[in-house]
Formats: C-alpha cells, structure tokens, sequence
C-alpha cells in the first residue's frame, strides 16, 4: 500500500512538472490531399509539397540553431522578417519599467522598430 502512495505521489509530481500540452498541429498531407483543393494548380502546389519536404529534412530547429542571425548577430535574438512596430518609450520619461498600461498611454507606436539594430529604419506611424 506504502509502494502505490509513492508511485501515485512520483506520478503526480512528474505530471506537473512536465505538462503535456495539447499538439495544434496538423498533418500537411491531410491539407494537401484534401478534396477542397482546386486543381487549377497542381504544379504548383507540387513544388511548394517538394520544397517543404525538403525543409523538413533539415531540422530539428532551435532558437540557438540557425542559420541567419537578428542584426545583433546574437544567436539569442528573435529575427523578424515582418515590420513590426514596436512602442517607443523613450521620450516617456520614465526611470524604471513602465506597466503596461503606461506603455499604451505614453509610449508612441509605430515611429520606430526599437528593437532593430539601425534606428533610421522608419515605419509608417500607427498613431
């Protein structure tokens, strides 16, 4: 009875430590043969399963292993290829982390991508 208690507390334990997260993935081939598709394009859509098929061969990925590198050419720095515009806080005047909250009040979206390594790079105001 004493050994079923442990199994049952070791259990639990590991359960919460390493949660199982529900997968969101789906398979490609089910889009691909699915029967909704049009067949206005099959030569196409044949490039673009070879091209990700090869892709896949190449991984595993991780955020240390890449092969191009953010403009910090620090491995650790996230790389975005999409113009984000991220709030510009440095005319809020602030001395220490603002809230949230204060960030959407004081801080100016879109004037600048703070997070790039060239600050001359502008992008169309949001505000």
């Amino acid at each position: 009875m004493h050994a079923l208690f442990v199994l049952l507390a070791v259990s639990t334990t590991v359960c919460a430590i390493f949660p199982n997260y529900a997968n969101e993935f789906i398979d490609p081939r089910f889009l691909v043969n699915s029967s909704s598709w049009s067949d206005q394009t099959p030569l196409s859509r044949a490039n673009i399963v070879k091209g990700a098929a090869f892709v896949a061969t190449l991984g595993p990925w991780s955020v240390m292993n890449k092969t191009i590198l953010a403009p910090s050419n620090d491995p650790k720095d996230y790389l975005s290829w999409a113009p984000y515009a991220w709030p510009d806080c440095s005319q809020a005047g602030n001395t220490t982390e603002l809230t949230p909250e204060q960030i959407w009040v004081q801080c100016r979206y879109g004037e600048y991508q703070v997070y790039r390594a060239l600050h001359s790079e502008r992008v169309p105001s949001l505000t």
